[in-house]
């Protein structure tokens, strides 16, 4: 493969490194006892994390690339640091929509397999649900699960439980309120901490494991600002090439993503454009795709004529949006509302898959004009310019009553005083004696 060096952050001293085969994944571990850093290998077989003790063993590595026969194999560019993007709204006692579709009849029998690369999902409501997919290979030397732990790639798990609440939400949000007989299948990939904090090389390794094992669509509701990394790219570009879909955040800072110095990414490849870098250096942008299979959600706002605020944008990086507004829904541990290009994000994801699963084939440009005519719909005029497609989600919502604490304790105690005379004819026919036994009449 063709060598690539790219700029890297002083403070981290580290540097992912992507090999093309077995081989060279071996090779390349033996050439780290070179340099003064510690490795780490990711079971996928291709990638290897550099964590250097100086700039000075970073920048030798670097140079090392372009002469050592090796290195020269290998593509090399930054680890940093990738976010969730969410806002809770609060508890259940928030205004908050929910949803409320009817489907129409026909059969959802194809089977669709998602993966969300997430905060993970409540292990025990998981492990009992019927759209839980057991097929996935097991990452070697790990029992198999319904889903993995990507914290540590060099350290795979299938402890995939959610400590954070957002990857619960979105796969409960796929699920809920699906057409009858949907075979919707969902894998769980836990890559963000407690925090929502990820790595780079733990979501490109995570990607990589579901590219492998039968992806159709795989959900990043997640995002960094800055420069393009080439290795997350060559993930994007595979998938693209396989034919499965990336549904991801457009992220939430108000902004147009249309020539941004810090640009969102994935979000930013909805275009079906990314750059590159020539054998001379030379940067250029090169289309790999007439259509690319990255489809970047924005946010709408509750009355879905345009787009949510705190939104990002943009005519030539954003593919469209979905309703992201105060959408009710449950974490980990209880009923919450959540808005956010995140919440956007579940519900296209959603929307991609029940159009999947009637179909027996799976062309995924098929799939988008199939998508496009059967659940977009066009934004009002003047808002059209903000997506590339100038769409909207078309599902359908309803509002949940809201009632505020002191209203409903009072009801509360209402219903008790209407529930009382009957708990107490209930308890005089169940226990119509109330003398002791002993002292019962002969």
């Amino acid at each position: 493969m063709k060598n690539l060096i790219t700029s890297q952050s002083q403070e981290d001293l580290q540097l992912i490194v992507k090999c093309p085969n077995a081989d060279t994944f071996k090779k390349c571990k033996e050439k780290s006892k070179e340099y003064m850093c510690s490795v780490d290998g990711c079971e996928c077989g291709c990638l290897i994390l550099f964590k250097f003790d100086t700039q000075d063993e970073l920048e030798r590595f670097k140079i090392n690339t372009g002469t050592d026969s090796t290195l020269r194999k290998v593509e090399v560019d930054d680890n940093g640091t990738i976010k969730i993007i969410d806002k809770n709204e609060g508890n259940a006692d928030a205004e908050s929509w929910s949803i409320a579709e009817d489907f129409p009849s026909g059969t959802y029998t194809n089977e669709v397999i998602v993966y969300f690369i997430d905060t993970g999902a409540n292990k025990e409501y998981w492990d009992e649900s019927p759209f839980n997919y057991n097929e996935p290979k097991a990452p070697k030397g790990v029992s198999e699960s319904y889903g993995y732990n990507f914290t540590n790639p060099k350290d795979i798990t299938g402890d995939y439980d959610d400590d954070n609440g957002h990857g619960t939400f979105g796969v409960r949000h796929v699920t809920e309120h699906l057409p009858k007989g949907a075979n919707i299948k969902i894998v769980p990939l836990k890559v963000f901490d407690k925090q929502g904090n990820a790595t780079l090389f733990s979501l490109v390794a995570a990607l990589h494991y579901a590219i492998d094992n039968k992806a159709n669509i795989i959900n990043i509701s997640a995002g960094y600002s800055g420069k393009s990394n080439k290795i997350l790219e060559d993930a994007i570009k595979k998938c693209n090439e396989e034919g499965i879909f990336i549904i991801t955040s457009a992220g939430n800072e108000g902004k147009n993503l249309d020539g941004a110095e810090q640009r969102q990414f994935p979000a930013v490849y909805g275009k079906g454009r990314i750059k590159t870098i020539t054998e001379t250096g030379i940067a250029q942008k090169q289309a790999f795709s007439e259509t690319t299979t990255v489809i970047s959600v924005a946010a709408l706002n509750e009355e879905r004529a345009d787009l949510h605020t705190d939104s990002n944008y943009g005519k030539e990086s954003i593919t469209l949006a979905g309703y992201g507004q105060k959408i009710s829904g449950y974490n980990h541990e209880a009923k919450v509302v959540y808005s956010g290009t995140s919440v956007a994000t579940f519900a296209v994801t959603r929307a991609l898959a029940i159009e999947m699963a009637k179909k027996h084939e799976h062309d995924y440009k098929e799939v988008w004009e199939d998508f496009k005519a059967s659940s977009l719909e066009d934004f009002e005029k003047g808002t059209e310019q903000k997506t590339i497609t100038g769409k909207r989600l078309n599902g359908k919502l309803k509002k949940n009553m809201v009632i505020d604490a002191k209203k409903r304790r009072k009801n509360n105690f209402t219903i008790w005083l209407l529930l009382l005379p009957l708990f107490s004819a209930f308890k005089s026919v169940v226990y119509p004696d109330k003398h002791p036994l002993s002292k019962r009449p002969r």
